[in-house]
């Protein structure tokens, strides 16, 4: 999947191959501590991934996070 999404700023957004691979996991529905059972990586590396990801997407919160996993699913 080719994911180019917007920030706030209407810039495009590029994530890393692990970034995308974190956020197909979090869409997916996965935990944390799963998704980096599943990656061998440690928990707080997959958190960090995520908030690499939020900061790059202008974006505050879990609800916030929530619902571009959402659109990132879809």
């Amino acid at each position: 999947m080719e994911l180019n999404p917007s920030n706030a700023d209407g810039h495009e957004v590029e994530f890393t191959r692990q970034e995308i691979k974190i956020l197909k996991l979090a869409s997916d529905g996965h935990l944390n501590k799963e998704i980096a059972d599943h990656l061998k990586i440690a928990e707080t590396t997959v958190k960090r991934h995520r908030q690499n990801c939020m900061r790059k997407l202008g974006i505050k919160g879990k609800q916030a996070m929530n619902r571009f996993l959402m659109k990132f699913k879809g």
